[in-house]
């Protein structure tokens, strides 16, 4: 019989891996017993099980919800058949990415976004580079005119530079 651990023959590996291996395999043997279970599975059919309940109950208590969510999503050509929404992808309420059917899915949300999550899919997080999206300026200016209008002893310069740091979103600055 031929044992494959993580990508690497049983005969190939040192006796360093394979005692490695034992003891980690000793360990789930252990859990196992004091458990009275053996240990989830991570797999597709797994992740799906758990959502299977919850597929098309998900918003049986606020269809309103549910149905502007779908709409959103189908709006920006998202199908929700067979997909549950889960709200801790969305960036924004109904985004279709929070749409999602597997592990994979949830996994690609993750990683485009730097989310990191542990349990059925495991992805570490990851700084993502600040929004650099500076403010329009045609705001800038009818702010810095009414300002302006309103006090004519300021600054424009210095009022501009209020307007700016006041308006900027604190995660683009």
């Amino acid at each position: 019989m031929k044992v494959i651990v993580n990508g690497k023959r049983w005969e190939d590996m040192t006796q360093a891996e394979k005692d490695h291996h034992k003891a980690r395999w000793a360990v789930r043997a252990n859990e196992m017993i004091a458990n009275s279970r053996p240990p989830q599975a991570r797999t597709e059919d797994t992740f799906r099980a758990n959502f299977d309940a919850t597929n098309g109950k998900q918003f049986e208590k606020f269809p309103k919800l549910g149905d502007t969510y779908r709409r959103v999503a189908e709006a920006r050509g998202q199908s929700t058949t067979g997909k549950v929404y889960l709200q801790q992808l969305a960036a924004f309420p109904g985004d279709p990415r929070a749409w999602v059917d597997s592990r994979g899915e949830v996994r690609r949300v993750c990683e485009e976004r730097g989310h990191g999550c542990e349990g059925a899919v495991t992805v570490k997080h990851r700084e993502v580079p600040p929004n650099t999206v500076a403010l329009a300026d045609d705001l800038v200016r009818e702010e810095v005119a009414d300002r302006l209008v309103a006090d004519p002893g300021l600054k424009p310069s210095k009022v501009e530079e209020d307007v700016r740091n006041e308006r900027t979103p604190h995660w683009a600055k």
